[in-house]
């Protein structure tokens, strides 16, 4: 059977078709699982439409790819407007509706006090980049290593895509082709791209990982077509999923359903609110991505409303109590012993982070995307003490130099680490230094 994607299926669906495949689709049709809200009536016969839809399909040829093919209005929609009757057999979780619709309502009202200017640069860079990072353009591997990401991929990945453009760029196009071509699950694509990164990278690695991660994954994804894909960050989509009492999939399972997930908020809501799409609408400017699907939206609704919003209420609130103050005043000299693979090094960047930031962290991606963004900014060192670290190298020595106009050396005093810092946070009074 031929995969589609769901939007690609209902977009060639028609009365005629329906019509036409019914009678001889009646044996199958007792085979679907009963919906618990939505039935559509054809013939006088009532069928989830969601489970009717992948029968169809199925009835034409045709296997619907799972990621992106949500119930609800996604799978209503198309039997409404060829005139079919749905009925909502039970009303929504109302709790749950409600829950929503407020977090949308606090978003609108963020949004109104200049809440997108922070994140409008997303709309701007999708914008430039709209159609060039195509896998089949002759360009491609010029464009992904001019490319300006942003902070929307790790520094380490970045890294690793320099590396794999600048030596293997023609085995990863290939792999990039593949990872974007919709004739296999997106869950089977992910894997197999990962698994093809990870042996492209291998050469030279040093042993470290190739850091596509599902939010590296995503940017890609996005870039190439963000009309079909939105941005992915772990740390909300958790505390989503928390918020929905829906069970996350495990590790490098997680884009699927989220994706999932971002269709029916979509769908039930953001389609539906003309205020907040209005509002969104105004704020962005003329060189912004227009986001006719609202993916991006969703995104900044579920970032700004889980992440966001959440981290600065949260230091508002240890300001005023006093909480960061005591967190400031914890112990700065610790050390922390075991054998090797037991979790000392990212246990030193959790809690440095935590030192700098006054706060606690419990998500492993918020903590290592903000221990980067720190050792950018000089504000964390890591260094290794090992047995022939000297003065020179902690404090100040002569170093030679090889002289690139003659064979002879040249002797000159450098700074040592420690000195660097003491100069670096000199000049920056405010830059708080944790070694």
């Amino acid at each position: 059977m031929e995969k589609i994607e769901a939007r690609d299926f209902i977009a060639m669906l028609n009365k005629e078709m329906i019509e036409n495949a019914f009678e001889d689709m009646l044996y199958m049709l007792p085979q679907m699982n009963n919906s618990t809200k939505y039935e559509v009536i054809i013939n006088g016969k009532h069928f989830p439409p969601k489970a009717l839809l992948r029968r169809l399909a199925e009835y034409k040829g045709y296997e619907i790819i799972e990621y992106g093919f949500s119930g609800g209005k996604m799978s209503n929609r198309p039997f409404e407007k060829l005139g079919y009757q749905i009925i909502n057999k039970k009303k929504a979780d109302n709790m749950r509706d409600e829950k929503i619709l407020q977090l949308l309502k606090e978003y609108k009202e963020h949004l109104k006090k200049g809440g997108l200017e922070q994140e409008v640069y997303k709309w701007e860079l999708l914008q430039e980049y709209e159609g060039k990072l195509d896998p089949e353009k002759p360009e491609f591997i010029a464009t992904m290593k001019s490319v300006d990401f942003s902070n929307l991929i790790f520094y380490n990945a970045k890294q690793v895509l320099e590396t794999l453009t600048e030596h293997t760029p023609q085995q990863y196009r290939t792999a990039f082709a593949e990872l974007v071509k919709p004739d296999k699950p997106l869950q089977e694509r992910i894997s197999r791209f990962r698994e093809r990164v990870q042996e492209l990278y291998q050469p030279f690695s040093n042993g470290y990982s190739h850091h596509h991660d599902e939010r590296t994954i995503a940017t890609l994804l996005t870039f190439y077509n963000p009309e079909k894909y939105t941005l992915y960050k772990n740390s909300f989509f958790e505390k989503y999923c928390t918020f929905l009492n829906v069970e996350s999939k495990g590790a490098y399972e997680k884009l699927p359903q989220y994706y999932t997930l971002v269709d029916e908020l979509i769908d039930e809501y953001i389609s539906e609110d003309k205020e907040l799409i209005q509002i969104w609408r105004e704020q962005l400017p003329e060189n912004a991505f227009e986001d006719p699907n609202y993916l991006i939206l969703a995104q900044d609704f579920l970032y700004q409303t889980f992440d966001r919003l959440q981290t600065i209420e949260r230091s508002e609130n240890e300001n005023q109590s006093g909480n960061q103050n005591e967190s400031m005043n914890s112990p700065k000299n610790q050390i922390l012993f075991g054998p090797p693979g037991t979790g000392k090094t990212y246990a030193t960047k959790k809690i440095a982070v935590e030192i700098v930031t006054g706060k606690q962290f419990s998500d492993r991606e918020e903590i290592l995307e903000l221990y980067q963004q720190f050792t950018g900014q000089k504000a964390i060192r890591f260094t290794t003490f090992h047995q022939s670290m000297n003065y020179e190298d902690f404090v100040e020595g002569i170093k030679p130099e090889l002289l690139k106009e003659s064979s002879g050396l040249r002797y000159k005093i450098e700074d040592g680490l420690f000195k660097q810092i003491c100069k670096d946070a000199q000049q920056e009074s405010k830059l708080t230094i944790l070694i």
